[in-house]
């Protein structure tokens, strides 16, 4: 099942039932550093001091625990506000989370596709990560690079032919963030990986919880189709009031510490370090379950990180 669809199921699962014992999908940083300078991205504008790469020690624990719960509804993403690529070993933590598991979760891949190569290649067939999900925003190259800055657009094109080929037998899906200078593009994008017979993911920007400081210039302007604008809107309404963020995933970044959401770049909520405290203590904390009250009672400007979402408050991506 391709991982956007099943995230909105547990999403629901989570929601109605009101499961709130162990997350259901894990985003975890092996490594703070990205290759790229997305336009949409609120890495491209902020100041990170050096590289910081998770320790095999952390890993393990966390995957430890993960394994100690003896849940096969459980997701694991190795991505979170970086380009996981740029870790060496990524393939073998992956490779590791399924063996210590005994398979009992599944693994996937979010990437801009431009560091494989034959190594890498090899490293992901054996890895049996479930799903790779290719970033790519634009049909041709000129929008590519105006909006993936310090990308090759060839190369990546190269590289997911290379994968197609290869012996990799997990899904692979590509990802459209729809905006303002890619809009005009949908049609042909869509056209062209529906044919080939890849999933796509299309979502809408947001404001990355107003850490964006170009959103507005991004946001889709009213004089576009009136369609694609309903359609958005359509979607971002129906989940309003209900993000799941809280309900089932669960971000660590590499220094073990706990952020609220993945749109989070500023880190304004930490919930806990893994490194002093397990995951069901920081799940199923004070501090965690107000926050989650208060998104049930619909108080969201009461929330930092919460406030100038635009994924709660959908109407905000059109200016």
């Amino acid at each position: 099942m391709h991982l956007f669809i099943l995230l909105g199921r547990i999403f629901q699962y989570n929601i109605t039932k009101k499961v709130y014992q162990f997350p259901s999908v894990f985003q975890i940083q092996t490594i703070d550093a990205c290759n790229g300078k997305c336009i949409m991205c609120p890495r491209s504008y902020q100041k990170y001091s050096k590289t910081k790469k998770m320790s095999d020690k952390l890993y393990n624990k966390i995957l430890k625990e993960i394994a100690d719960e003896n849940s096969n509804f459980i997701w694991l993403w190795l991505y979170l506000q970086n380009e996981p690529l740029l870790d060496k070993d990524i393939f073998k933590k992956l490779e590791l989370a399924k063996k210590l598991t005994n398979n009992n979760l599944s693994t996937a891949l979010v990437t801009n596709g431009t560091l494989f190569n034959k190594n890498k290649i090899k490293e992901l067939e054996n890895s049996k990560v479930d799903e790779i999900h290719f970033s790519i925003d634009a049909y041709t190259r000129e929008t590519f690079e105006e909006i993936r800055k310090q990308l090759n657009f060839k190369k990546l094109l190269e590289n997911i032919e290379c994968v197609l080929n290869s012996n990799y037998s997990g899904r692979i899906s590509v990802g459209y963030v729809i905006q303002n200078k890619n809009l005009k593009e949908i049609y042909d994008f869509e056209n062209y990986w529906k044919n080939r017979g890849i999933p796509i993911d299309f979502t809408r920007i947001n404001s990355r919880s107003g850490d964006l400081a170009n959103f507005n210039e991004l946001a889709m302007n009213n004089y576009y189709p009136n369609f694609v604008q309903n359609l958005l809107y359509n979607f971002g309404k129906d989940l309003v009031h209900r993000c799941h963020h809280l309900f089932s995933i669960f971000n660590i970044l590499a220094n073990g510490d706990v952020i609220l959401c993945c749109n989070d770049y500023s880190k304004r909520i930490i919930l806990g370090n893994v490194k002093d405290s397990s995951i069901k203590e920081i799940w199923r904390s004070e501090k965690y379950q107000n926050i989650r009250k208060l998104i049930h009672s619909k108080r969201f400007d009461k929330i930092p990180v919460c406030a100038e979402c635009t994924i709660v408050k959908p109407r905000k991506i059109f200016l």
